[in-house]
């Protein structure tokens, strides 16, 4: 689910961002498995765009690995996505 995750925020990146640049860091813990996606296009104002189907099947695969999740974007400052999965 997680390299779906990063294939859908890619392919959203290439579609609709025009970045430049995309960053994926992880980070393994004995607590949690967590990413931090992001990327340095347009951006876009997370309480007033409407989710496509992109965004809706990020979220929904989140949330079949009992992920937890936030976006942070503005207008023209890029996008970033932090998912944090807590292991057993």
């Amino acid at each position: 689910q997680v390299y779906r995750i990063i294939q859908e925020f890619l392919s959203n990146v290439i579609k609709h961002s025009k970045a430049t640049n995309m960053l994926i860091y992880n980070r393994d813990t004995q607590s949690a498995l967590s990413f931090i996606l992001s990327d340095n296009g347009t951006g876009f104002n997370t309480t007033e765009v409407e989710k496509g189907m992109g965004l809706k099947n990020i979220d929904s695969r989140i949330k079949t690995i009992n992920g937890l999740s936030k976006w942070k974007s503005e207008t023209g400052k890029g996008t970033q996505l932090i998912i944090k999965i807590k292991t057993p």
